[in-house]
């Protein structure tokens, strides 16, 4: 009986073993799983810095802060590059700044308009940052716009001299950077992917050397983000500088966008594990990375809460 009785345990353990051991294997991958999806929401979240661009002006009021944060919030974004009409009453600005404040998001004044590239002296870019000094000196301690988004787009303009053109372009942004500097803000300049395959190399330098704090970069073109932003994550780190890489959500259609140029369709599990490529493709250097525009982000989100 005893015989028996061993017997059986042996066999029932020799059963019990591959069980065992697929259990253990379930629960190593669930648990990978799991460590994988928070890894996911850390990366999406905390991915250094997040910005959203802003052109809407109505979020300037208490709703549409109240909106426009909880939307931030929701995505872990930490920047705003807002669009702000020049004669914005200072309590407005001032209410805006302490909200972000109180959600740990910095506020960057965004203006450009494409004829800004034809003033060698950078005066309209000038007079925003004088503007944002303005600001700050009216606010209480410690309540501050960090800077200037500065969306210019001279390759927009029609008949000009390219080389010219970036000659301008980068002479008014050394200008607007020298101000920048006594104003203690930071110049961050708005360019496509593209400038430095248009013999525009030694001007897009300057720009980075001279002319601003950091680069962001319109990349523009679904699937090839990481080779794009190549020449300008070269310039960034021989000159210390911040560069953020801007993804496109509007839909297609709008502005001659098509649909490689925007993750509208894809969605923004897409775009994430874009980043996350390209931020590997580039480490250690640091990347950031910016959504364009809050309408469309609201949109997609809209959109994709009811699939």
């Amino acid at each position: 009986m005893r015989m028996t009785e061993e017997t059986t345990k042996k066999t029932d353990a020799k059963r019990l073993k591959p069980m065992k051991a697929a259990v253990f294997i379930a629960i190593l991958l669930a648990t990978a799983a799991a460590a994988s999806a928070v890894m996911a929401i850390r990366v999406w979240k905390n991915a250094r810095s997040g910005g959203l661009f802003s052109w809407n002006r109505s979020v300037m009021y208490s709703r549409g802060i109240d909106e426009l944060l909880d939307t931030m919030e929701r995505y872990g974004l930490t920047e705003l590059y807002q669009n702000v009409p020049s004669d914005c009453d200072t309590a407005i600005i001032e209410e805006l700044i302490v909200k972000c404040s109180d959600k740990g998001i910095r506020v960057y004044l965004l203006a450009g308009e494409p004829e800004w590239a034809l003033e060698q002296d950078g005066s309209s870019l000038i007079r925003v940052i004088n503007r944002a000094a303005d600001w700050n000196r009216a606010m209480p301690e410690g309540l501050r716009i960090a800077g200037v988004m500065s969306d210019i787009e001279p390759h927009i303009l029609k008949d000009q001299d390219s080389a010219r053109l970036m000659e301008c372009f980068a002479d008014g942004y050394a200008a607007a950077m020298a101000e920048a500097g006594k104003q203690e803000l930071e110049l961050i300049a708005c360019i496509p992917y593209y400038f430095d395959d248009e013999g525009r190399r030694a001007g897009l330098e300057r720009l980075v050397k001279d002319g601003c704090t950091g680069l962001a970069v319109m990349n523009y073109y679904r699937g090839s983000e990481s080779e794009h932003i190549l020449t300008e994550a070269e310039l960034a780190k021989k000159y210390d500088r911040r560069i953020i890489t801007i993804y496109e959500l509007q839909e297609e259609g709008k502005y001659g966008l098509t649909d490689r140029n925007t993750y509208n369709s894809v969605g923004l599990d897409a775009l994430y594990d874009n980043y996350g490529k390209l931020r590997r493709d580039y480490f250690p250097q640091r990347i950031d990375y910016a959504l364009h525009s809050y309408e469309a982000l609201l949109e997609m989100t809209e959109r994709e809460s009811r699939e």
